[in-house]
C-alpha cells in the first residue's frame, strides 16, 4: 500500500475521532459561554469564549494550517459588510479567529433549534432570516443595516448555503441591499482548502491547508436598488479571483 493510501486510511479511521472531539468541545464551549453571560450579564462574554477559546480549539482539532492574506484590510474603525464564500462548517470558526474584531452573524433561523449551539449563537447577537417569510426577512436585513451604522461589523454568507461540489454559488441579493441602504462597503473574503476539511453533507473530516484571503472593500457608490445584481456580481467576481490565486499557490 503506497503513502498516499496508507494516509487515506488513517485518515477515515481518524475522522469520527475528529467529529466528536470537535462537538464535544463546541457543547463544552457554549455552555460555558451561556454560563459566563448569565453570572456577568454581558453579551460579549459569549463572543470572547468563541473568539478567543472555541475558535482556535477549532482549528486545532481540525487540523487545519491556516495561511491568511489581507488581513489588515479589515479595521473595526470602519464599517463594513464582510461577504464570504461558503464551503464547510469549517468556515465559522476561520472567520470568528482571523478577523480583529467581534462579528455579528446574519443565519437562517433554523439554526436556532440546535440544542446547545442556537441559544448560543442567539446570545452573540446573531441576526436570524426567516427564508420563509419575505417581509420578516427584509425586518432582519433592516436590524443588520442598523448594527452596521452604529459601527457594528455583520458578516454574511451570500450564496445563502454551502458549496457541495466546489463551485462558487450565485450571490443572493440581501447582503447587497443592505450595503446600498447602509451606505457601508462591501468586504470580500475568500475562503479556499475549508471543503477538503469539512465537505457539506458528510461527516467525515480530516486535516489539510486552508486560505483565508481578504479583499478590498467595495464602495456601494454608484450602485442603486435597480443595479443591485451588478453589485453582488463584482463582490463575487473578486472572491472567485481570490480562491483562484489560493488554488494556484496551493498547486
Amino acid at each position: 500500500m503506497g503513502l498516499i493510501a496508507t494516509f487515506e486510511r488513517v485518515q477515515v479511521i481518524l475522522s469520527p475521532l475528529r467529529l466528536f472531539s470537535v462537538s464535544l468541545w463546541t457543547a463544552l464551549c457554549g455552555l460555558s459561554g451561556l454560563i459566563g453571560q448569565t453570572f456577568f450579564r454581558k453579551s460579549d462574554v459569549t463572543r470572547w469564549v468563541a473568539k478567543y477559546i472555541w475558535s482556535s480549539g477549532m482549528l486545532f482539532l481540525h487540523g487545519i494550517r491556516l495561511k491568511t492574506t489581507g488581513v489588515e484590510k479589515l479595521s473595526k474603525n470602519q464599517p463594513t459588510i464582510i461577504a464570504a464564500n461558503h464551503e464547510s462548517f469549517a468556515d465559522i470558526p476561520l472567520l470568528i479567529n482571523i478577523v480583529p474584531f467581534f462579528l455579528n452573524f446574519i443565519a437562517k433561523k433554523e439554526l436556532k433549534k440546535l440544542p446547545i449551539v442556537g441559544p448560543y449563537i442567539n446570545a452573540t447577537g446573531t441576526i436570524w432570516i426567516d427564508r420563509s417569510n419575505r417581509e420578516k426577512a427584509y425586518q432582519s436585513m433592516r436590524e443588520a443595516g442598523r448594527l452596521i451604522r452604529e459601527g457594528k461589523p455583520v458578516i454574511t454568507f451570500p450564496e445563502g448555503q454551502r458549496t457541495k461540489d466546489g463551485t462558487l454559488g450565485i450571490f443572493k441579493r440581501g447582503t447587497f441591499l443592505i450595503a446600498i441602504e447602509a451606505g457601508v462597503p462591501v468586504t470580500p473574503i475568500a475562503l479556499t482548502g475549508t471543503r477538503r476539511i469539512w465537505t457539506a453533507g458528510t461527516f467525515r473530516l480530516r486535516p489539510g491547508k486552508v486560505t483565508v484571503s481578504v479583499g478590498d472593500p467595495v464602495s456601494p457608490s454608484g450602485y442603486t436598488l435597480e443595479t443591485v445584481e451588478d453589485f453582488a456580481n463584482e463582490v463575487r467576481e473578486r472572491v472567485k479571483s481570490m480562491q483562484e490565486a489560493a488554488l494556484a499557490r496551493f498547486s
